[in-house]
């Protein structure tokens, strides 16, 4: 998830087991009122609610202990980058609407240039020199005044 320094992506073959798990759970109160046709009464909201909040918490559990997993398999640096993705407001941009009104958009370059400097990769395409004739880096193209990235 996002607010854990990843992309929100689910991968659909690994994650289809559990959901099938929480949906039977979920679905498996209703079943029982359903099938020997009970009045509705005998399953209550409450606990519907109380069954979709201890699946999500799995879910939690689950996403926390993949990342620990993978924290202990990345370098040093890595492992910082990842900490600052991790941050409060850092991924809000992943998760906020593209409201073209607003101005909420990225293309295509600027959403990849984007998770290159969320994760520290190499920008695709960029110039091995500047402008100003000096080698060029992300560090020195954000903070050149001569570059071609001059706010």
């Amino acid at each position: 998830p996002v607010r854990l320094g990843g992309l929100g992506i689910p991968m659909p073959n690994e994650e289809c087991k559990y959901e099938y798990e929480a949906s039977r759970q979920v679905t498996s109160i209703l079943k029982e009122v359903i099938i020997p046709q009970k009045l509705m009464e005998t399953c209550s909201k409450k606990v519907i609610e109380n069954a979709k909040n201890f699946m999500k918490m799995l879910k939690g559990n689950r996403s926390k202990l993949v990342y620990c997993q993978l924290l202990g398999k990345l370098d040093v640096s890595t492992k910082r980058v990842l900490e600052m993705a991790k941050e409060k407001g850092a991924s809000s941009w992943l998760t906020t609407l593209p409201l073209d009104w607003l101005g909420y958009i990225l293309n295509r370059q600027e959403f990849r240039d984007s998770i290159a400097l969320r994760y520290n990769w190499k920008i695709r395409d960029m110039p091995a020199y500047c402008g100003c004739g000096k080698e060029n880096d992300i560090d020195h193209s954000l903070s050149c005044k001569k570059g071609e990235f001059v706010i």
